[in-house]
């Protein structure tokens, strides 16, 4: 495990070799509408081609979990939660895995937008710091 850190923020990368053979985002599905859209008419999308546990290909549909992802406004009557996210369920190891869309960050409580934001602020912050020590006498 690797550990960074930039100013005040500290960021730790954890490396976990059973999700290596599966990329666990679908980068062609970018919005939630999207994602619906394609939960609906075109499940296959989110089938992986193989078992990230066991490498076997051909995994089965199992179902599916629900995820609270739209955090826009509280109070907003077409809000899009609860998303469902597809499921599939190894034959040989009995293990489920599951593919997220592009739109949902994975592990995460806020969307990309919104971290990318808090980030930029914090570096930014940093900056500021590092110019204000430079001046002082």
């Amino acid at each position: 495990m690797g550990r960074y850190v930039i100013g005040i923020v500290s960021l730790r990368r954890t490396t976990n070799n059973e999700d290596q053979p599966m990329n666990r985002i679908v980068a062609s599905i970018a919005s939630l509408a999207e994602h619906l859209l394609a939960v609906t008419t075109n499940p296959e999308v989110y089938r992986p081609a193989a078992c990230p546990h066991c490498g076997l290909a051909g995994v089965w549909r199992h179902g599916c979990y629900y995820r609270k992802v739209d955090r826009s406004d509280e109070r907003r009557l077409n809000r899009l939660d609860p998303v469902p996210v597809l499921r599939f369920l190894c034959r040989a190891c009995v293990r489920a895995c599951s593919r997220l869309p592009a739109c949902i960050a994975p592990r995460r409580w806020y969307d990309w937008v919104s971290q990318q934001a808090v980030l930029m602020l914090l570096l930014s912050l940093h900056v500021v710091e590092r110019l204000c020590a430079l001046q002082r006498p």
